[in-house]
């Protein structure tokens, strides 16, 4: 945030000055069309918003201002797997850097910290879920960055599908912080997102700078196919690729299958998506192709930002995107060090299905939240609280389960419910006979247990029964038997008439926190309007004439 009160123009000439000497230390010869601006804007001392095409060069926004004017330097990035090449890349540009993110041990974050405080670094890279971490807080306050840098800033938008709540966070980090200069980065927003994410950030009027970079390396194509012959039309196409190649899939399934394809085929091919558990295997699976083990690399639209390969010679969609801003994205990781490049689209019913169908989740209408807010007042109890899954409540409404989980995503994003893990662990018992001359040793004593001291949380009246709250841990431990062996007797002795058992809930439990604001009703419907005119600018993009489809995505962003 930039106020009168600490905005300094005089430091423009000295950026300027020391701009051909931090150039050299970057190894770059010159700057690119775009990055001239945007220099000029924050040397002289303005908040300044910068929209740039992928590979078009934003990291030298930060990177050397940083140099020129010896600031110091927060970026604030959602890319935690490339941190660590960000930060070895500044390093060996002669920026000392460092990161603070979940991948890290706690010790190496602490000694980031340190390294900040103590001012060896220059640079560090911040995940925004670091933001609550109080050792941060504090460490910002021991030394104020000069210039705090939001990386993929749309990604505090909630006009986007992209959007993150943790970023939003960095909205009161930087009003906190006040630093000299606030440096917004993206390759993809519209006037609407512009604004959003300036008015999060408390930017003073910022200056905005967006220069779509036409590249006359990367070849458009596109070409509409039934879904038969997808597969086969991706491998002839990608053996005709002499280079690395990204084959992008809209959902994790087509990824897989169009892996497996690749690979039985006899292609040098990885993976990768949103969805790999292990952490390592994302990564293994990164390097690979990022080294050049595997050719290609088949994937979704989680692997992308922060991609620094310049030598990929194809970008194949198998299934289109659901925006010409991701078009613009996905093909600009092609080419980068100048070389012709492919950028293929193939277009079938089947690909544009899933697009609609991750449109309906990504962005529910006023009348599908309207719908599910009032089926969870229906369903709450007295504390407010809802316990069964999004599908089930998703059935109760008469809306679509993937419907029903944008609906309850758009609600959190809100902060007008709340999802977490069950705590209560306990069974709920009542008790319907006393009798318990039938029952051998084992099963009269739980009976006996559950009627004199197994209520760690009293009794609950559920309709015209009281239950008591039993934990079979505890009762386990008191008669000195297996856990196991409590919860089959339990289940046998429900079986035989003598009680009745409620289970506490295995999914988590929907908290309501407040009315559903009207007005955000509407900011729905906004936002569906908006993402659902991308969605069809798409096949226009598709239905355009080859030769033509560069002029479309720069008139887009012209005019967006």
């Amino acid at each position: 945030m930039t106020t009168e009160d600490n905005k300094d123009t005089s430091r423009l000439e000295e950026g300027l000055l020391a701009l051909p000497d931090a150039l050299d230390q970057m190894g770059y010869t010159d700057l690119r069309p775009g990055q001239r601006e945007a220099l000029e804007s924050i040397f002289d001392g303005n908040d300044t918003f910068v929209v740039l095409a992928t590979g078009a060069g934003k990291s030298a926004l930060y990177a050397l201002p940083t140099i020129a004017l010896k600031l110091k330097t927060i970026v604030f990035s959602p890319l935690v797997s490339l941190m660590q090449d960000q930060v070895r890349s500044m390093n060996l540009k002669g920026i000392k850097a460092g990161a603070l993110n979940s991948s890290q041990t706690d010790a190496q974050n602490v000694t980031a910290l340190k390294m900040w405080c103590d001012g060896t670094l220059q640079m560090m890279f911040v995940a925004p879920e670091r933001i609550e971490n109080d050792q941060f807080k504090n460490a910002m306050r021991t030394i104020k960055p000069d210039m705090v840098v939001l990386d993929e800033a749309h990604c505090m938008s909630n006009w986007t599908a992209t959007f993150r709540p943790s970023y939003k966070l960095c909205g009161e980090m930087v009003k906190t912080l006040n630093p000299w200069i606030t440096l917004a980065l993206t390759a993809t927003a519209t006037k609407d997102i512009i604004s959003d994410v300036a008015s999060i950030l408390k930017m003073n009027n910022p200056k905005v700078c967006k220069h779509y970079v036409k590249r006359d390396n990367l070849k458009l194509s596109s070409s509409r196919i039934d879904a038969g012959s997808l597969k086969p039309s991706v491998l002839d196409m990608c053996r005709k690729i002499d280079g690395s190649v990204i084959v992008y899939c809209a959902s994790v399934n087509n990824v897989m299958s169009t892996y497996e394809y690749l690979h039985n085929a006899g292609e040098s091919v990885t993976y990768y998506h949103g969805q790999i558990q292990q952490p390592s295997m994302k990564e293994v699976n990164m390097r690979s192709f990022m080294s050049g083990e595997s050719r290609i690399c088949v994937a979704t639209n989680a692997f992308g930002m922060g991609i620094d390969k310049s030598d990929i010679r194809g970008v194949i969609h198998a299934d289109p995107p659901g925006s010409v801003e991701a078009v613009s994205q996905e093909v600009g990781r092609a080419g980068r060090d100048g070389k012709d490049s492919v950028c293929h689209m193939f277009y079938t019913d089947d690909g544009w299905h899933i697009q609609e169908s991750l449109f309906a989740r990504s962005n529910p209408s006023a009348h599908t939240m309207s719908v599910v807010y009032s089926t969870l007042n229906k369903l709450a109890d007295s504390n407010r609280q809802v316990a069964l899954s999004v599908d089930n409540i998703g059935v109760e409404a008469g809306i679509d389960g993937g419907e029903a989980t944008g609906a309850f995503n758009y609600l959190m994003m809100l902060d007008v419910i709340r999802r977490d893990n069950p705590t209560d662990k306990t069974l709920k018992v009542t008790v319907n006979n006393t009798d318990f001359s039938g029952l051998n040793a084992t099963r009269k004593a739980i009976m006996e247990c559950i009627m004199t001291e197994a209520v760690p949380d009293g009794e609950t009246s559920l309709g015209n029964k009281m239950y008591r709250g039993v934990d079979p841990v505890y009762m386990a431990e008191r008669l000195n038997k297996g856990e196991a062996t409590i919860k089959s007797n339990i289940t046998q002795l429900k079986k035989d008439g003598y009680i009745d058992v409620i289970t506490p809930p295995r999914c988590k439990i929907t908290t309501i926190l407040k009315d559903l604001p009207p007005e955000a009703l509407a900011a729905a419907d906004k936002r569906r309007s908006l993402e659902m005119t991308k969605l069809a600018s798409v096949l226009k993009y598709i239905d355009t004439p080859d030769k033509d489809k560069a002029d479309f995505i720069q008139d887009y962003f012209d005019k967006a």
